[in-house]
């Protein structure tokens, strides 16, 4: 057994040895000033939160979503040993009619049944269980490395899009790999991890069709459905939410922005988007989105209400949906609140939601007359309204919707320090 743990952490201290060697390694161009001991550094802390993630897990909660992605992930891969066609058929399986006797035993094992989203993280880490003997710390390094390396091509991405001095560079950097919530939440073995650096990906390939010629974004295209693929795979209502929006936007782009009223332009994207929505869902192509939540909403119940919230419940009908939309406001506006928060976690998810919402509040007032709006700048807002919609409405637990809501609120305080950067240029309208 000593034996077992000093080899899985060799393999565990090689991989980030070696992860840091590359990190310090690649090139940036002469525009980007970030020194190669701050790109290390963040690696690194990424790690030490993604170890703490774990650990909290296993040794604080006991139960929880991390651990069932790795005991799933270890049933899958010991049945590489046992024959190699098992271990195929395992990552690749989606149906659970006429199971085949040889894969019984796997299936009973599983807490995830191989049919749901879930199902898709056990999959990612019985592959990485092949690189790391499987060994879950090492899968945490891996994760980090991959998730890390998203976000710095869409940060070069970004820097080379819209120039920025150096001071702005650096705000931005901290802004993408240094929000304390998000940095925490995406570090681990959690679905936060993947889904961030899939959006870093999709948003420096938007980056990318902007800046190519139309006869040369076809490539640039397939690769942007393929993402979107890998973000329905995980978690399929931001798919859906994403795919919807790009659609409305491939839509309205030749026509005129109302430029002046954001408002105007918020609404007709909001009602083009909604309406997709509703013909894809009459169409069979996606869920009905009411049931949908109503689904998702009743695993969250699940947990049991917090002392300082009342949820109203959903029952699939458009009635109740529209009846819990002031309820969803209030939750994710209001939760975690300093006043219902005891422990220092909460205490401080509290404060950092605070923050945002007054930094957000004053970049509104300060700047509201600078603002200038298209439909991309208006598809980008709407995007983090909805998916922040989504989560008040369905997540009942605040900690849990803290962990959701990290990455829209990463992608709203990102958009408001480009605002600030570039206020005397109207970044919204040229960007």
């Amino acid at each position: 057994m000593y034996l077992y743990y000093m080899s899985e952490w060799i393999i565990t201290f090689t991989y980030c040895v070696l992860i840091s060697f590359l990190i310090w390694k690649i090139s940036s161009n002469n525009a980007l000033t970030i020194l190669p001991g701050y790109r290390i550094s963040t690696f690194l802390l990424k790690i030490v939160l993604g170890f703490l993630n774990y650990y909290i897990w296993i040794q604080v909660i006991g139960h929880g979503d991390s651990l069932r992605y790795v005991h799933d992930s270890q049933v899958v891969y010991q049945s590489l040993f046992d024959n190699p066609m098992y271990f195929l058929q395992l990552l690749t399986r989606t149906s659970l009619e006429q199971v085949p006797e040889h894969l019984v035993p796997y299936q009973h094992a599983l807490f995830i049944e191989w049919h749901v989203p879930e199902y898709n993280m056990v999959r990612i880490l019985a592959v990485l269980n092949v690189f790391t003997f499987g060994s879950a710390w090492a899968n945490i390094v891996l994760l980090c490395g991959l998730i890390w390396w998203a976000q710095w091509w869409f940060f070069r991405r970004l820097c080379g899009f819209i120039p920025a001095k150096p001071m702005v560079q650096h705000i931005w950097f901290a802004i993408l790999f240094l929000l304390p919530s998000t940095l925490f939440w995406s570090s681990g073995l959690l679905k936060e991890g993947p889904i961030l650096a899939l959006l870093c990906i999709l948003c420096g390939l938007a980056i990318s069709w902007l800046q190519h010629p139309k006869e040369k974004r076809g490539r640039i295209g397939i690769w942007i459905c393929l993402t979107l693929w890998g973000i329905y795979i995980i978690r399929d209502y931001l798919g859906i939410v994403i795919g919807s929006n790009i659609l409305a936007l491939i839509i309205l782009h030749q026509l005129p922005a109302a430029g002046k009223r954001p408002v105007l332009s918020l609404t007709i994207f909001a009602v083009c988007v909604s309406g997709i929505i509703i013909l894809l869902s009459v169409a069979g192509v996606i869920p009905d989105i009411f049931i949908h939540l109503k689904n998702e909403q009743s695993y969250f119940l699940l947990s049991g209400p917090d002392p300082d919230y009342t949820f109203h419940t959903l029952d699939g009908t458009a009635g109740s949906f529209f009846s819990c939309i002031p309820y969803a406001i209030q939750n994710n506006l209001f939760r975690p609140n300093i006043l219902h928060s005891t422990s220092p976690y909460r205490i401080y998810q509290s404060l950092e939601l605070l923050a945002v919402i007054l930094f957000l509040f004053w970049i509104l007032i300060q700047y509201r007359h600078q603002l200038r709006f298209n439909w991309l700048s208006a598809m980008i807002l709407l995007m983090i309204v909805e998916l922040s919609f989504i989560f008040g409405i369905m997540v009942t637990d605040a900690d849990t919707l803290s962990r959701y809501r990290s990455i829209p609120t990463l992608a709203l305080v990102l958009l408001a320090s480009m605002v600030l950067a570039r206020r005397d240029e109207h970044p919204l309208s040229s960007t």
